[in-house]
């Protein structure tokens, strides 16, 4: 017996279905909610020693967060001076790519809106 659906329950791009903008919203939400954060980025055998490190942050400092040869380096900068303040370096997990990956992509996608205006 085939089981038939309202003509609204279509899954396809229509703009005329709701069902199919509920579920574009959705998805549009879940991959927002999939985002990965910084914390995502540190092996779970570094965690510890990265929350104590990020504890230490005052809200007059800045940090720049990036790969490399050794693994997740994190520095800390005064505000306004700029001057390195300190460093640390923390062991990558196997969501590292991936976040800086997505970083990489949500700043080329600032600075191509930048670029438009």
């Amino acid at each position: 017996m085939i089981q038939r659906f309202p003509s609204y329950c279509k899954l396809d791009n229509s703009p005329t279905s709701p069902f199919s903008f509920i579920l574009q919203l959705t998805f549009f939400y879940t991959i927002m909610a999939m985002a990965l954060s910084p914390r995502d980025a540190i092996a779970i055998s570094d965690i510890e020693r990265y929350d104590s490190f990020m504890a230490e942050v005052d809200g007059s400092q800045f940090l720049d967060m990036h790969f490399d040869n050794t693994g997740v380096k994190i520095d800390v900068y005064e505000y306004p001076s700029s001057t390195l303040f300190r460093s640390a370096h923390f062991e990558p997990s196997p969501k590292a790519d991936s976040y800086f990956e997505q970083q990489k992509a949500h700043a080329d996608e600032i600075l191509g809106e930048q670029l438009r205006e």
